[in-house]
């Protein structure tokens, strides 16, 4: 019941953002898959500790060596080409890994070189993905102002905004739960 004034209308979302929407929710459980899975599978080829943290670490190493470059890049390029193209170069990636883990021919320094490969695509997608808080200028001044340096939202994981820390949580533990529990069934039936 409305009481004093307009009733409120509801408003219908289009399909654009039911699309984008949607895109973002499977990159996220892309996301926590590839967090979980990586030192998951390090793990199961080698048990020594070194190698899974450099696995997990090799995905975090680009932002800090080319962060500044892929905002460079990111300035002086079309950002929806770049992010298509780093789109593809990343499933050819996966694609590639999946190849290797299922012919039983991956190996620890695979999976570094792997996941510091997407860690460097992701930074190029995210840095066109997330402008800076100054949008961009049109014309030749547009080269001139780098956006290299522009403050990310969080710097634990620089390519996502600050209202997506629970859906990023929600699907990492989602992963988590369903790779253990895979692993698990696997146990189970191999016993």
């Amino acid at each position: 019941m409305v009481t004093g004034g307009a009733a409120r209308t509801r408003v219908r979302l289009g399909r654009g953002f039911h699309l984008l929407f949607a895109a973002s929710a499977v990159s996220t459980l892309g996301d926590g898959f590839g967090l979980t899975a990586l030192p998951l599978l390090a793990a199961q080829l080698s048990r020594d500790p070194l190698p899974v943290s450099l696995v997990s670490s090799a995905g975090h190493l680009p932002w800090l060596m080319f962060g500044l470059i892929a905002g460079a890049i990111t300035d002086r390029h079309d950002r929806r080409r770049l992010m298509w193209g780093t789109d593809v170069f990343r499933a050819a990636l996966v694609a590639g890994l999946a190849a290797a883990v299922l012919t039983g021919t991956v190996t620890i320094w695979a999976l570094v070189m792997f996941a510091f490969l997407l860690g460097s695509a992701g930074t190029l997608f995210d840095s066109a993905a997330h402008p800076g808080p100054v949008p961009p200028r049109r014309g030749p001044a547009r080269r001139l102002r780098p956006r290299g340096l522009a403050p990310r939202h969080r710097r634990s994981d620089p390519g996502r905004p600050p209202g997506d820390r629970s859906s990023a949580s929600t699907a990492d533990l989602t992963c988590t739960y369903l790779i253990t529990n895979s692993i698990d069934v696997g146990a189970r039936r191999a016993a």
